[in-house]
């Protein structure tokens, strides 16, 4: 096989809208809060087409809120068309709403695949009706209409500051409603025009022990956790090679990641979800490219390599000779180290 060829992307992530009905003090579209924007649907339409020319298989919807975008229907059925594979991150609330939950499992066919990230946590042993109570509810409604119509979610949690006080609850949750898997992503800060917000992260040094609880928790559950964005060294040797057996680590970065290929909601090519403001090329350019060929001098031009190494490779230098690089790549998401200083945590596990 051409090694140029197989370095083309063939997945790419969509943001539909900026409009999100919660505020998640983790959220990487912090910066895009206070925007009123939303694709209008013809071009949904025309980038899916452009996304088949290239040689794209799969799309991933996110936003904001994906099942806000008013035409998002349109846009299952217009995937369909094009014969790519979809994925929705969502946060479920809609999904509560039963009639909506049928139409996109319809639309979206059999091959449609739904994350959902907890945005909110079960109440545990807490009675008092709260605000973040009635959203879970709705989180849990729109999880069993979606089981009910034979759609088996992906659900995801993300460490943070908010969250860690809650993951006992979250680990019976998933236990009594028969939930065998569940993905966790450390938090990382939210970068905005003006400012590196990190307050709703965990230390590095925390998450080491965070992660080995949750790891033991799912195996006396007989749950399978995995983790993302998890810098190795701040687990004891003996253990990150433990999580890395059982496939539990996930650490990868789409950013120097030629395989996936991102748009925000004005169609302009980004480096990275967390970085929405980082256009590394407007939707005109683009359509340049539109043949296969054109696309792949595009893709692999120094403009665009240069835009998809805009963080180092290795956030310590003690990174570059560890044997554990390639499971850990400095912790997967490179963004972490914006705000935490890597020299502070990276312990560089060489060779003996």
């Amino acid at each position: 096989m051409d090694k140029s060829i197989a370095m083309l992307p063939n997945t790419a992530w969509i943001n539909l809208t900026y409009n999100c009905n919660l505020r998640c003090s983790w959220c990487y579209g912090k910066g895009t809060w206070e925007k009123d924007g939303t694709m209008p649907f013809s071009h949904v339409k025309e980038l899916l087409s452009y996304l088949k020319v290239i040689g794209c298989e799969q799309v991933v919807l996110i936003g904001g809120e994906p099942t806000l975008h008013p035409e998002i229907i349109k846009i299952l059925s217009e995937c369909r068309e094009q014969r790519l594979k979809v994925s929705f991150v969502s946060n479920g609330l809609y999904f509560a709403n039963n009639t909506f939950c049928k139409n996109v499992l319809t639309t979206g066919g059999n091959s449609l695949d739904v994350t959902l990230s907890m945005a909110t946590f079960p109440a545990g042993n807490q009675t008092t009706e709260t605000n973040e109570n009635r959203i879970f509810k709705k989180f849990e409604q729109g999880f069993h209409n979606l089981r009910q119509h034979g759609k088996k979610p992906n659900i995801t949690v993300v460490i943070s500051s908010t969250s860690i006080s809650h993951l006992s609850d979250v680990f019976f949750w998933l236990a009594e409603n028969e939930i065998d898997n569940v993905s966790f992503s450390v938090g990382v800060p939210s970068i905005t025009l003006d400012k590196v917000d990190g307050t709703h992260t965990v230390n590095p040094q925390e998450i080491g022990k965070i992660v080995l609880k949750l790891f033991r928790a799912g195996q006396v559950l007989g749950i399978k956790t995995s983790f993302r964005n998890v810098p190795l060294c701040v687990l004891p040797r003996i253990d990150a090679e433990e999580l890395i057996t059982y496939g539990a680590i996930h650490n990868s970065c789409g950013i120097p990641n030629e395989k996936n290929i991102l748009f925000n909601v004005n169609r302009e090519l980004i480096t990275c979800n967390h970085l929405e403001s980082n256009s590394s090329c407007q939707w005109e350019v683009l359509k340049e490219a539109i043949n296969r060929n054109d696309f792949e001098s595009f893709w692999n031009s120094r403009k665009m390599l240069a835009s998809r190494n805009v963080f180092p490779k290795f956030p310590s230098n003690l990174c570059k000779n560890c044997d554990m690089w390639n499971d850990c790549n400095g912790g997967g998401c490179p963004i972490t180290w914006t705000y935490y200083n890597s020299q502070d945590y990276v312990n560089g596990w060489n060779k003996a």
